[in-house]
């Protein structure tokens, strides 16, 4: 399928069916089914850094990237447009020799859950906590915050847990630590 042939389709399946459901299509035949490969080839799986520690962002957009970081080479395309995709490659079983020996630090709720869109792909890793990752800390399960008003985690208490499991990097057997922020996804901490 050639990209006009794509646009068309998503064109039109959006005047019969809305908006919202022809964005989901497109990321389902774009990103799961491969129907513009283009899109998958630039995509960088972060065991290839070959890192002690991993930090990820959670929908950091590039253009507020550059605002801090001065650097284009210093980021990476991630192999998944949302959480439950970005989780389900990572920890993928083509992956194993490097998270069996992965500690991961995550405010990230999707985690801890298989959500309904995991079903479009053919292998699945979730549960995430049977997966056998060397060290696993899912913050969110008990850092969620009490108030409503801001229903995300700390990023300092994500903070403060890795650095204790990096500090015991060798005593939970970890070569890498993926440090999984849910910031700056909203709701952003400065306007909740």
């Amino acid at each position: 399928m050639s990209l006009k042939d794509f646009a068309y389709k998503l064109k039109e399946d959006a005047k019969q069916n809305g908006v919202g459901h022809a964005l989901s299509l497109g990321a389902n035949e774009a990103l799961m089914r491969e129907t513009l490969p283009i899109v998958r080839h630039l995509q960088t799986p972060i065991w290839e850094a070959n890192a002690d520690v991993v930090l990820v962002l959670d929908a950091c957009r590039i253009d507020l990237w550059r605002e801090v970081v001065d650097k284009d080479d210093a980021y990476e395309w991630s192999v998944g447009s949302a959480s439950p995709e970005w989780i389900n490659e990572t920890f993928a079983d083509r992956h194993q020799s490097h998270w069996k020996r992965a500690g991961y630090v995550t405010a990230n709720p999707f985690s801890g859950k298989q959500p309904h869109s995991i079903a479009l792909l053919e292998d699945s890793v979730y549960p995430l906590q049977d997966r056998g990752l060397g060290y696993l800390d899912e913050v969110w399960r008990d850092a969620w915050p009490m108030s409503e008003e801001l229903a995300t985690v700390d990023p300092r208490t994500v903070t403060d847990r890795a650095l204790w499991a990096y500090q015991r990097q060798a005593e939970l057997g970890m070569d890498t630590l993926v440090v999984h922020y849910m910031q700056p996804h909203m709701p952003f901490r400065s306007h909740p």
